[in-house]
């Protein structure tokens, strides 16, 4: 039997009253509640983008939601990037003394984003030193003079 990880593959989306109608809790204004989780399988075999095209035509039948907490939240909810599948990292939280935990979710993957764009940019500040050490001037000038 293996562990539960606390990160998993999924989509999250913004609590919002008028969409979670069955849950009026005021706490879970303005967090990430867990919508869909994948597992590998599904993954793999590009069964979530089904999922995520569902989620996306879900969010179309209302063009005018609002937040009262979130000012711009028409914006995030028109940007592409809203409905990316994301690694994210499981809560339970007990709201309201409540018998069954709601699935908060927080969004791990603009972290890896982050550490990509570091690498990147190194590698690229790499292949630009080598670049220029491979030039013939460069090449002739060491080979005269040395280091």
């Amino acid at each position: 039997m293996g562990t539960r990880s606390r990160y998993c593959l999924g989509f999250v989306e913004l609590y919002n009253q008028k969409l979670h109608s069955m849950w009026n809790v005021k706490e879970l204004e303005g967090k990430y509640i867990c919508s869909f989780i994948i597992d590998a399988d599904s993954f793999y075999s590009n069964d979530y983008k089904y999922i995520q095209n569902n989620f996306i035509n879900h969010y179309n039948e209302y063009p005018n939601l609002e937040n009262k907490f979130i000012s711009n939240y028409k914006n995030i909810i028109r940007n592409d990037k809203y409905y990316n599948l994301n690694i994210i990292e499981m809560k339970e939280e007990f709201i309201d003394g409540s018998l069954h935990p709601y699935q908060l979710g927080i969004i791990k993957t603009h972290c890896i984003t982050l550490l990509q764009r570091k690498w990147r940019k190194i590698y690229n500040n790499r292949k630009r030193e080598l670049k220029r050490l491979k030039n013939i001037s460069n090449i002739i000038k060491r080979s005269q003079y040395g280091k």
